[in-house]
Protein backbone atom coordinates (compact mmCIF):
# COMPACT_ATOMS: atom_id res chain seq x y z
CA UNK A 1 0.00 0.00 0.00
CA UNK A 2 1.84 2.72 -1.17
CA UNK A 3 -0.36 5.61 -0.20
CA UNK A 4 -0.09 5.14 3.56
CA UNK A 5 0.76 7.96 5.68
CA UNK A 6 4.33 6.61 5.98
CA UNK A 7 5.06 5.74 2.11
CA UNK A 8 8.04 7.62 0.99
CA UNK A 9 5.42 9.40 -0.74
CA UNK A 10 3.83 10.89 1.95
CA UNK A 11 7.19 11.51 3.48
CA UNK A 12 8.50 13.47 0.94
CA UNK A 13 5.53 15.77 0.71
CA UNK A 14 6.35 16.26 4.53
CA UNK A 15 9.52 17.26 4.18
CA UNK A 16 8.87 19.41 2.19
CA UNK A 17 6.01 20.91 4.57
CA UNK A 18 8.64 20.42 6.96
CA UNK A 19 11.75 22.25 5.55
CA UNK A 20 9.26 25.16 4.34
CA UNK A 21 8.06 25.54 8.18
CA UNK A 22 11.57 25.30 9.53
CA UNK A 23 13.13 27.90 7.42
CA UNK A 24 10.87 30.93 8.84
CA UNK A 25 10.82 29.32 12.21
CA UNK A 26 14.27 28.95 12.49
CA UNK A 27 14.67 32.72 11.75
CA UNK A 28 12.42 33.49 14.16
CA UNK A 29 13.77 31.64 17.43
CA UNK A 30 16.99 33.06 16.77
CA UNK A 31 15.06 36.27 16.63
CA UNK A 32 13.59 35.25 20.37
CA UNK A 33 17.01 34.44 21.52
CA UNK A 34 18.28 37.93 20.05
CA UNK A 35 15.68 39.86 21.82
CA UNK A 36 16.19 38.18 25.04
CA UNK A 37 19.30 39.04 25.61
CA UNK A 38 18.92 42.58 24.56
CA UNK A 39 15.76 42.98 26.16
CA UNK A 40 15.93 41.55 29.46
CA UNK A 41 18.86 42.36 31.82
CA UNK A 42 21.53 39.85 32.45
CA UNK A 43 20.08 38.63 36.14
CA UNK A 44 16.20 38.47 34.78
CA UNK A 45 17.88 36.87 32.03
CA UNK A 46 19.52 34.06 33.93
CA UNK A 47 16.34 33.63 35.78
CA UNK A 48 14.38 33.34 32.97
CA UNK A 49 16.84 30.64 31.27
CA UNK A 50 16.73 28.83 35.27
CA UNK A 51 12.76 28.43 34.74
CA UNK A 52 13.31 27.53 31.29
CA UNK A 53 15.93 24.68 32.14
CA UNK A 54 13.52 23.76 35.65
CA UNK A 55 10.49 23.97 32.68
CA UNK A 56 12.45 21.11 30.35
CA UNK A 57 13.18 18.58 33.42
CA UNK A 58 10.04 19.00 35.12
CA UNK A 59 8.54 18.02 31.97
CA UNK A 60 10.87 15.01 31.35
CA UNK A 61 10.86 13.75 34.64
CA UNK A 62 7.32 13.81 34.83
CA UNK A 63 6.39 12.34 31.14
CA UNK A 64 6.11 8.91 32.70
CA UNK A 65 6.81 7.70 29.62
CA UNK A 66 3.05 8.50 27.94
CA UNK A 67 5.39 10.56 24.83
CA UNK A 68 6.76 7.59 23.67
CA UNK A 69 3.28 5.38 23.85
CA UNK A 70 2.07 7.78 21.24
CA UNK A 71 5.13 7.88 19.30
CA UNK A 72 5.31 4.32 19.25
CA UNK A 73 1.56 3.29 18.87
CA UNK A 74 -0.62 6.33 16.57
CA UNK A 75 1.76 5.15 13.72
CA UNK A 76 0.12 1.74 14.32
CA UNK A 77 -3.37 2.93 15.16
CA UNK A 78 -3.24 4.75 12.14
CA UNK A 79 -2.00 2.50 10.08
CA UNK A 80 -4.31 -0.63 11.04
CA UNK A 81 -7.49 0.64 13.24
CA UNK A 82 -10.76 3.09 13.40
CA UNK A 83 -10.70 6.74 13.88
CA UNK A 84 -12.16 6.99 16.98
CA UNK A 85 -9.83 4.40 18.50
CA UNK A 86 -7.07 6.71 17.63
CA UNK A 87 -8.10 9.50 18.82
CA UNK A 88 -9.22 7.74 21.82
CA UNK A 89 -5.64 6.47 22.51
CA UNK A 90 -4.41 10.13 22.37
CA UNK A 91 -7.18 11.29 24.37
CA UNK A 92 -6.25 9.17 27.04
CA UNK A 93 -3.12 10.03 26.71
CA UNK A 94 -2.99 13.74 27.01
CA UNK A 95 -5.79 13.65 29.74
CA UNK A 96 -3.48 11.66 31.93
CA UNK A 97 -0.38 13.46 31.31
CA UNK A 98 -2.43 16.75 32.38
CA UNK A 99 -3.33 15.10 35.28
CA UNK A 100 -0.27 14.24 35.90
CA UNK A 101 1.11 18.25 35.72
CA UNK A 102 -1.82 19.82 37.40
CA UNK A 103 -0.48 18.12 41.24
CA UNK A 104 3.15 18.31 40.36
CA UNK A 105 2.42 21.95 39.85
CA UNK A 106 0.33 22.07 43.04
CA UNK A 107 3.59 20.87 45.21
CA UNK A 108 5.92 23.65 43.53
CA UNK A 109 3.31 26.11 44.93
CA UNK A 110 3.16 24.59 48.21
CA UNK A 111 7.08 24.06 48.40
CA UNK A 112 8.03 27.41 49.40
CA UNK A 113 5.98 27.75 52.38
CA UNK A 114 6.73 24.31 53.69
CA UNK A 115 10.23 23.39 52.43
CA UNK A 116 12.00 26.11 51.02
CA UNK A 117 15.01 24.38 50.49
CA UNK A 118 13.65 22.15 47.94
CA UNK A 119 12.68 24.77 45.36
CA UNK A 120 16.35 24.99 44.23
CA UNK A 121 17.43 27.87 42.35
CA UNK A 122 13.57 28.22 40.94
CA UNK A 123 12.69 31.80 41.99
CA UNK A 124 10.12 31.78 44.65
CA UNK A 125 8.13 35.08 43.02
CA UNK A 126 7.73 33.12 40.05
CA UNK A 127 6.87 29.52 41.31
CA UNK A 128 2.79 30.43 40.34
CA UNK A 129 3.45 31.76 36.80
CA UNK A 130 5.88 28.62 36.65
CA UNK A 131 3.50 26.10 37.51
CA UNK A 132 0.72 27.68 34.95
CA UNK A 133 3.53 27.37 32.28
CA UNK A 134 4.14 23.80 33.16
CA UNK A 135 0.60 22.49 32.66
CA UNK A 136 0.20 24.52 29.26
CA UNK A 137 3.15 23.81 27.85
CA UNK A 138 2.87 19.96 28.91
CA UNK A 139 -0.54 19.71 27.15
CA UNK A 140 0.77 21.46 23.91
CA UNK A 141 3.67 19.25 23.36
CA UNK A 142 1.75 16.07 23.66
CA UNK A 143 -0.50 16.83 21.04
CA UNK A 144 1.38 18.94 19.06
CA UNK A 145 5.06 17.67 19.25
CA UNK A 146 3.93 13.72 19.99
CA UNK A 147 0.69 13.71 18.39
CA UNK A 148 1.05 15.68 15.24
CA UNK A 149 4.55 13.91 14.18
CA UNK A 150 3.49 10.59 15.19
CA UNK A 151 -0.08 10.93 12.27
CA UNK A 152 2.28 12.65 10.03
CA UNK A 153 0.81 15.76 9.67
CA UNK A 154 3.69 17.61 9.42
CA UNK A 155 2.45 20.80 7.74
CA UNK A 156 0.21 21.63 11.15
CA UNK A 157 2.79 21.35 13.24
CA UNK A 158 5.02 23.67 11.69
CA UNK A 159 2.39 26.05 11.49
CA UNK A 160 1.82 26.23 14.96
CA UNK A 161 5.28 26.40 15.44
CA UNK A 162 5.74 29.54 13.29
CA UNK A 163 2.37 31.02 15.40
CA UNK A 164 4.05 30.20 18.80
CA UNK A 165 7.49 32.20 17.89
CA UNK A 166 5.29 35.06 16.33
CA UNK A 167 3.23 35.32 19.65
CA UNK A 168 6.28 35.50 21.78
CA UNK A 169 8.34 38.11 19.39
CA UNK A 170 4.93 40.39 19.62
CA UNK A 171 5.43 39.97 23.34
CA UNK A 172 8.86 40.66 23.61
CA UNK A 173 8.37 43.79 21.00
CA UNK A 174 6.10 45.16 23.91
CA UNK A 175 8.42 44.63 26.48
CA UNK A 176 11.14 46.26 24.58
CA UNK A 177 8.44 49.41 23.91
CA UNK A 178 8.01 49.80 27.35
CA UNK A 179 11.02 48.96 29.26
CA UNK A 180 9.14 45.75 30.73
CA UNK A 181 11.93 42.65 29.84
CA UNK A 182 11.26 40.84 32.88
CA UNK A 183 11.48 36.85 33.23
CA UNK A 184 7.73 37.12 35.07
CA UNK A 185 6.48 38.87 31.86
CA UNK A 186 8.29 36.02 29.74
CA UNK A 187 6.64 33.21 31.66
CA UNK A 188 3.37 34.67 31.40
CA UNK A 189 3.95 35.40 27.53
CA UNK A 190 4.92 31.60 27.31
CA UNK A 191 1.69 30.12 29.51
CA UNK A 192 -0.57 32.39 27.01
CA UNK A 193 1.45 31.11 23.64
CA UNK A 194 1.21 27.78 24.84
CA UNK A 195 -3.13 27.73 25.52
CA UNK A 196 -3.23 29.57 22.57
CA UNK A 197 -1.43 27.03 20.40
CA UNK A 198 -3.00 24.15 22.46
CA UNK A 199 -6.07 24.73 20.83
CA UNK A 200 -4.90 25.07 17.40
CA UNK A 201 -3.12 21.68 17.67
CA UNK A 202 -6.60 20.21 18.54
CA UNK A 203 -8.43 21.66 15.87
CA UNK A 204 -5.41 20.22 13.31
CA UNK A 205 -5.31 17.18 14.68
CA UNK A 206 -9.06 16.52 14.15
CA UNK A 207 -8.91 18.10 10.87
CA UNK A 208 -6.18 16.09 9.97
CA UNK A 209 -8.10 12.83 10.86
CA UNK A 210 -11.05 13.12 8.94
CA UNK A 211 -10.11 10.24 6.54
CA UNK A 212 -8.96 7.48 7.19
CA UNK A 213 -7.86 4.17 5.61
CA UNK A 214 -10.33 1.04 6.22
CA UNK A 215 -9.58 -0.82 9.21
CA UNK A 216 -8.30 -3.82 9.24
CA UNK A 217 -10.29 -6.59 10.60
CA UNK A 218 -7.27 -9.14 11.30
CA UNK A 219 -5.11 -6.72 13.74
CA UNK A 220 -4.99 -6.79 17.60
CA UNK A 221 -4.65 -3.73 19.31
CA UNK A 222 -1.58 -3.19 22.06
CA UNK A 223 -2.53 -4.54 25.10
CA UNK A 224 -2.08 -2.18 28.22
CA UNK A 225 0.20 -4.06 29.76
CA UNK A 226 2.39 -3.90 26.24
CA UNK A 227 2.03 -0.40 25.91
CA UNK A 228 2.73 0.53 29.95
CA UNK A 229 6.02 -1.39 29.37
CA UNK A 230 6.95 0.95 26.61
CA UNK A 231 6.26 3.84 28.25
CA UNK A 232 7.92 2.52 31.90
CA UNK A 233 11.50 1.67 29.66
CA UNK A 234 11.45 4.78 28.01
CA UNK A 235 10.66 6.89 30.51
CA UNK A 236 13.71 5.21 32.78
CA UNK A 237 15.71 5.94 29.67
CA UNK A 238 14.05 9.42 29.42
CA UNK A 239 15.20 10.06 33.53
CA UNK A 240 18.52 9.16 32.53
CA UNK A 241 18.94 11.42 29.45
CA UNK A 242 17.54 14.19 31.27
CA UNK A 243 20.09 13.74 33.92
CA UNK A 244 22.74 14.13 31.32
CA UNK A 245 20.72 17.09 29.58
CA UNK A 246 21.84 20.81 29.10
CA UNK A 247 18.23 21.70 31.25
CA UNK A 248 19.65 19.33 34.19
CA UNK A 249 22.96 20.52 33.67
CA UNK A 250 21.95 24.14 33.73
CA UNK A 251 20.12 23.49 37.55
CA UNK A 252 23.16 22.37 38.58
CA UNK A 253 25.28 24.98 37.69
CA UNK A 254 22.41 27.61 39.10
CA UNK A 255 23.18 26.23 42.21
CA UNK A 256 26.59 26.71 42.53
CA UNK A 257 27.49 29.52 40.02
CA UNK A 258 26.26 33.02 39.75
CA UNK A 259 22.93 34.04 37.68
CA UNK A 260 25.41 36.38 35.50
CA UNK A 261 27.49 33.40 34.44
CA UNK A 262 24.73 31.02 34.34
CA UNK A 263 22.96 33.44 31.99
CA UNK A 264 26.07 33.40 29.75
CA UNK A 265 26.65 29.65 29.64
CA UNK A 266 22.72 29.34 28.89
CA UNK A 267 22.73 31.90 26.24
CA UNK A 268 25.44 29.40 24.65
CA UNK A 269 22.93 26.24 25.55
CA UNK A 270 20.17 27.84 23.75
CA UNK A 271 22.05 28.53 20.78
CA UNK A 272 23.49 25.04 21.04
CA UNK A 273 20.14 23.48 20.60
CA UNK A 274 18.99 25.84 17.85
CA UNK A 275 21.84 24.41 16.10
CA UNK A 276 20.49 21.04 16.89
CA UNK A 277 17.19 21.45 16.14
CA UNK A 278 17.96 23.21 12.33
CA UNK A 279 20.71 20.96 11.36
CA UNK A 280 19.51 19.30 8.10
CA UNK A 281 19.68 15.94 9.45
CA UNK A 282 17.35 16.93 12.41
CA UNK A 283 14.94 18.60 10.70
CA UNK A 284 13.78 15.60 9.33
CA UNK A 285 14.47 14.00 12.21
CA UNK A 286 11.10 13.60 13.06
CA UNK A 287 9.53 12.82 9.59
CA UNK A 288 12.03 9.96 9.30
CA UNK A 289 11.32 8.66 13.14
CA UNK A 290 7.55 8.49 12.10
CA UNK A 291 8.39 6.94 9.05
CA UNK A 292 10.83 3.96 11.15
CA UNK A 293 8.69 3.36 13.06
CA UNK A 294 5.50 2.93 10.97
CA UNK A 295 7.84 1.32 8.38
CA UNK A 296 9.03 -1.36 10.47
CA UNK A 297 5.90 -2.31 12.34
CA UNK A 298 4.47 -2.89 8.86
CA UNK A 299 7.31 -4.89 6.78
CA UNK A 300 9.33 -5.51 10.27
CA UNK A 301 13.20 -4.95 8.20
CA UNK A 302 15.77 -4.59 10.26
CA UNK A 303 17.98 -4.14 7.84
CA UNK A 304 16.11 -1.16 6.37
CA UNK A 305 15.40 0.51 9.36
CA UNK A 306 19.22 0.29 9.87
CA UNK A 307 20.13 1.52 6.49
CA UNK A 308 18.08 4.75 7.37
CA UNK A 309 19.52 5.42 11.09
CA UNK A 310 22.91 4.92 9.04
CA UNK A 311 21.94 7.36 6.69
CA UNK A 312 20.10 9.80 8.94
CA UNK A 313 23.15 10.24 11.31
CA UNK A 314 26.01 10.62 8.05
CA UNK A 315 23.36 13.31 6.67
CA UNK A 316 23.29 14.85 10.58
CA UNK A 317 27.33 14.66 10.85
CA UNK A 318 28.13 15.85 7.40
CA UNK A 319 25.73 18.99 7.96
CA UNK A 320 27.57 19.27 11.18
CA UNK A 321 30.98 19.85 10.54
CA UNK A 322 31.33 22.87 8.70
CA UNK A 323 30.01 24.56 12.21
CA UNK A 324 31.81 22.53 14.29
CA UNK A 325 34.44 24.43 12.31
CA UNK A 326 33.01 27.35 12.46
CA UNK A 327 32.49 27.53 15.78
CA UNK A 328 36.05 26.53 16.87
CA UNK A 329 37.37 29.47 14.22
CA UNK A 330 35.06 32.05 14.86
CA UNK A 331 33.20 31.09 18.04
CA UNK A 332 33.59 34.29 20.18
CA UNK A 333 33.25 36.37 16.81
CA UNK A 334 29.89 35.04 16.75
CA UNK A 335 28.94 35.15 20.01
CA UNK A 336 29.50 38.48 20.17
CA UNK A 337 27.63 39.25 17.42
CA UNK A 338 24.93 37.27 18.41
CA UNK A 339 24.29 38.57 22.22
CA UNK A 340 25.10 42.40 21.84
CA UNK A 341 28.60 42.16 23.16
CA UNK A 342 27.62 40.34 26.21
CA UNK A 343 28.73 37.06 25.81
CA UNK A 344 31.63 36.51 24.10
CA UNK A 345 33.83 35.00 26.27
CA UNK A 346 31.98 31.85 25.82
CA UNK A 347 33.51 30.83 22.80
CA UNK A 348 35.38 28.16 23.71
CA UNK A 349 32.69 26.29 25.41
CA UNK A 350 30.70 27.05 22.07
CA UNK A 351 32.99 25.72 20.20
CA UNK A 352 33.30 21.99 22.53
CA UNK A 353 29.32 21.92 22.57
CA UNK A 354 29.17 21.77 18.75
CA UNK A 355 30.97 19.10 18.93
CA UNK A 356 28.99 17.09 21.65
CA UNK A 357 26.31 17.34 19.21
CA UNK A 358 27.81 14.60 16.96
CA UNK A 359 27.54 12.03 19.97
CA UNK A 360 24.11 13.34 20.44
CA UNK A 361 22.85 12.82 17.47
CA UNK A 362 24.11 8.99 17.17
CA UNK A 363 22.40 8.48 20.78
CA UNK A 364 18.89 9.50 19.44
CA UNK A 365 19.07 8.24 16.52
CA UNK A 366 19.52 4.46 18.23
CA UNK A 367 16.57 4.76 20.85
CA UNK A 368 14.60 5.48 17.55
CA UNK A 369 16.22 1.61 16.25
CA UNK A 370 15.69 0.23 19.65
CA UNK A 371 12.47 1.00 19.89
CA UNK A 372 11.33 0.14 16.51
CA UNK A 373 12.66 -3.14 17.20
CA UNK A 374 11.15 -3.52 20.34
CA UNK A 375 14.00 -4.08 22.05
CA UNK A 376 13.76 -1.46 24.64
CA UNK A 377 15.14 -3.27 27.69
CA UNK A 378 18.13 -3.48 25.94
CA UNK A 379 18.20 0.46 25.17
CA UNK A 380 17.44 0.94 28.94
CA UNK A 381 20.39 -1.21 29.93
CA UNK A 382 22.74 0.61 28.24
CA UNK A 383 21.76 4.03 28.79
CA UNK A 384 21.45 3.32 32.75
CA UNK A 385 24.97 2.07 32.86
CA UNK A 386 26.21 5.76 31.92
CA UNK A 387 25.42 6.68 34.71
CA UNK A 388 28.61 5.95 35.94
CA UNK A 389 30.07 9.36 35.08
CA UNK A 390 28.21 11.36 36.74
CA UNK A 391 29.69 11.01 40.48
CA UNK A 392 33.59 11.15 39.71
CA UNK A 393 32.63 14.53 38.29
CA UNK A 394 30.15 15.49 41.45
CA UNK A 395 32.94 14.52 43.33
CA UNK A 396 35.24 16.56 41.67
CA UNK A 397 32.21 19.60 41.85
CA UNK A 398 30.91 22.70 39.52
CA UNK A 399 32.57 24.96 42.05
CA UNK A 400 35.70 23.28 40.79
CA UNK A 401 34.81 23.17 36.84
CA UNK A 402 32.60 26.04 36.48
CA UNK A 403 31.15 26.14 33.60
CA UNK A 404 33.02 23.15 31.92
CA UNK A 405 31.23 21.23 34.41
CA UNK A 406 28.52 21.03 31.65
CA UNK A 407 30.51 19.63 28.82
CA UNK A 408 32.08 17.62 30.80
CA UNK A 409 29.02 15.30 31.72
CA UNK A 410 27.28 15.57 28.11
CA UNK A 411 30.49 14.53 26.27
CA UNK A 412 31.68 11.40 29.00
CA UNK A 413 27.95 10.45 29.36
CA UNK A 414 27.15 10.38 25.27
CA UNK A 415 30.68 8.20 24.59
CA UNK A 416 29.52 6.10 26.98
CA UNK A 417 25.82 5.34 26.36
CA UNK A 418 27.06 5.28 22.67
CA UNK A 419 29.47 2.61 23.28
CA UNK A 420 27.24 0.25 25.18
CA UNK A 421 24.20 0.69 22.51
CA UNK A 422 26.61 -0.70 19.70
CA UNK A 423 28.15 -3.60 22.14
CA UNK A 424 24.55 -4.29 23.41
CA UNK A 425 22.92 -4.20 19.43
CA UNK A 426 25.84 -6.45 18.12
CA UNK A 427 25.47 -9.02 21.05
CA UNK A 428 21.89 -8.96 20.35
CA UNK A 429 22.68 -10.49 16.71
CA UNK A 430 22.02 -7.49 14.65
CA UNK A 431 24.91 -5.97 12.40
CA UNK A 432 25.84 -2.22 12.62
CA UNK A 433 28.51 -0.51 11.00
CA UNK A 434 30.13 2.30 12.69
CA UNK A 435 31.34 4.34 9.87
CA UNK A 436 34.76 5.02 11.00
CA UNK A 437 36.18 4.95 7.72
CA UNK A 438 33.90 7.99 6.29
CA UNK A 439 33.93 9.66 9.75
CA UNK A 440 37.89 9.92 9.19
CA UNK A 441 37.40 11.13 5.61
CA UNK A 442 35.28 13.75 6.72
CA UNK A 443 37.46 15.14 9.68
CA UNK A 444 40.09 15.10 7.43
CA UNK A 445 38.04 17.39 4.55
CA UNK A 446 37.05 19.85 7.81
CA UNK A 447 40.89 19.73 8.50
CA UNK A 448 41.43 21.36 5.34
CA UNK A 449 38.69 23.68 5.18
CA UNK A 450 39.78 24.96 8.87
CA UNK A 451 43.11 25.62 7.92
CA UNK A 452 42.29 27.50 4.31
CA UNK A 453 39.76 29.96 6.46
CA UNK A 454 42.69 30.68 8.88
CA UNK A 455 44.94 32.27 6.46
CA UNK A 456 41.68 35.19 6.63
CA UNK A 457 42.70 37.93 9.00
CA UNK A 458 40.66 38.17 11.39
CA UNK A 459 39.61 42.02 11.30
CA UNK A 460 35.94 42.19 11.17
CA UNK A 461 32.46 41.06 9.65
CA UNK A 462 33.29 41.02 6.05
CA UNK A 463 36.07 38.56 6.67
CA UNK A 464 34.68 36.56 9.25
CA UNK A 465 31.39 36.20 6.56
CA UNK A 466 34.10 35.36 3.99
CA UNK A 467 36.05 33.13 5.95
CA UNK A 468 32.66 31.58 7.09
CA UNK A 469 31.92 30.79 3.03
CA UNK A 470 35.78 29.51 2.39
CA UNK A 471 35.42 27.01 5.50
CA UNK A 472 31.98 25.54 4.00
CA UNK A 473 33.34 25.44 0.44
CA UNK A 474 36.95 23.79 1.05
CA UNK A 475 34.91 21.49 3.27
CA UNK A 476 32.15 20.57 0.65
CA UNK A 477 34.96 20.09 -2.37
CA UNK A 478 36.85 17.83 0.32
CA UNK A 479 34.01 15.49 0.94
CA UNK A 480 33.49 14.80 -2.73
CA UNK A 481 36.90 14.74 -3.50
CA UNK A 482 37.00 11.90 -0.80
CA UNK A 483 34.14 10.06 -1.44
CA UNK A 484 32.09 10.59 1.44
CA UNK A 485 29.16 10.25 0.39
CA UNK A 486 28.83 6.59 -1.58
CA UNK A 487 26.37 4.75 -3.57
CA UNK A 488 23.97 3.53 -0.70
CA UNK A 489 24.20 7.32 0.71
CA UNK A 490 23.28 8.09 -3.41
CA UNK A 491 20.86 5.52 -3.71
CA UNK A 492 18.89 6.74 -0.60
CA UNK A 493 18.78 10.31 -1.78
CA UNK A 494 17.56 9.75 -5.10
CA UNK A 495 14.46 7.26 -2.82
CA UNK A 496 13.88 10.45 -0.55
CA UNK A 497 13.58 13.16 -3.07
CA UNK A 498 11.64 11.15 -5.59
CA UNK A 499 14.00 12.03 -8.36
CA UNK A 500 17.00 10.47 -9.84
CA UNK A 501 19.50 13.19 -8.54
CA UNK A 502 22.27 10.44 -9.51
CA UNK A 503 22.25 8.80 -12.02
CA UNK A 504 23.82 5.03 -12.50
CA UNK A 505 23.31 4.08 -9.12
Amino acid sequence: MSDHPYSGANTRRNIVAFLIGKVPTAILTATILGMLARYLTADEFGRYVVCMAMLEVTLGFSTLGLDWIILRYAPVYRLHSTRARLLGLIARVAVVRVLVLVPVGAVLIALPKFFPAGMGKLPVDLVWYFAGLLVAEGALRIVRDNALEALSLQARLQFIMIAKSLLLIAALAYMGANGAGTAQMMLIAETAAACICFILSLVFMLAGLKSMGKPDPDWVPPGMRQMRQVAMLNYGTGIIEYLFSTSFLMLVLGRFLPPATVAGAGFVVRLIEIIRNYLPGMLVFSLVRSRMIGSYARDRNFDDLRMWARFLFKVSLLTLLPVCGIAALYGRELLEVASAHRYGDYGVLFAVLTFWLALRLHRLILAVVFNAADMMALWAKACALSLLVIPPLLLIGPTRLGVWFVPAVLISGEVVANLLALRTIRGAGREWETGWDWIARSMLALGCGIAAAAFLPHAGLHWMVAGMILLTLVYCIGTLALRVIDRTDRQLINRSSGRTLFKGV
